[in-house]
């Protein structure tokens, strides 16, 4: 499947939001309506929707199993939606096999952005990663294998 850029510019303007065009893709920038930053990419597929949830430096083992954790998690109470964890980073990422679905992938990114991304950040912290591990169960049992972006 081939993108029309057009056809993209044409649904995000019909979205109501700001969105600029970069190099690889389009940026709609975090506002008080859109919690982060949504990238929007196009692959051979369709168009990828993707939304930063948390970023780091360095993270322990305890905040990124917990970050896993809440991750894998999520993903299931949020059909259509992806959570992935790598290079200091969590995301929320929706694929869009068309621009019609476009308007529906990123709102699913806005969703989970403004359901996850606070609690995200917060399990950077190992006090609070030890306390949501304690609650929801022991390491072995909410260790995911998270996917690697």
């Amino acid at each position: 499947m081939t993108v029309e850029p057009d056809a993209v510019e044409s649904a995000l303007d019909g979205l109501g939001a700001s969105w600029k065009r970069r190099e690889d893709g389009w940026v709609i920038p975090a506002t008080a309506r859109t919690p982060c930053e949504i990238v929007i990419v196009a692959h051979p597929g369709g168009l990828r929707v993707e939304g930063v949830l948390a970023r780091w430096d360095e993270a322990g083992e305890t905040e990124l199993l917990a970050l896993a954790a809440l991750l894998k998690q999520v993903e299931s109470d949020l059909p259509g939606a992806r959570f992935e964890l790598g290079q200091g980073r969590a995301v929320v990422a929706v694929e869009s096999s068309s621009e019609r679905d476009l308007p529906a992938a990123v709102a699913r990114v806005i969703t989970a952005s403004r359901l996850v991304g606070r609690e995200a950040a917060l399990l950077l912290e190992k006090e609070m990663a030890d306390r949501y591990l304690a609650f929801f169960g022991a390491p072995q049992e909410t260790q995911p294998a998270p996917r690697r972006i």
